[in-house]
């Protein structure tokens, strides 16, 4: 339904969420799992070198 009313291509159309009038499209989702205080830089924080100095578990769901 959302490819056909918003034009779009066949590859995004199972990547696509709406936000009341809004739409995102994005790629497959990471996740990354690591022990971190609350005031420590997050895993996500893509200036840092990867892979980071401390253990941390990630992949990607899909």
């Amino acid at each position: 339904m959302l490819k056909a009313r918003h034009d779009l291509a066949a590859d995004d159309a199972g990547f696509t969420w709406m936000i009341e009038d809004s739409f995102v499209i994005y790629d497959r989702p990471s996740w990354r799992e690591t022990a971190r205080a609350f005031e420590d830089p997050s895993p996500f924080d893509f200036l840092q070198p990867w892979p980071p100095d401390f253990l941390v578990e990630y992949g990607s769901i899909g």
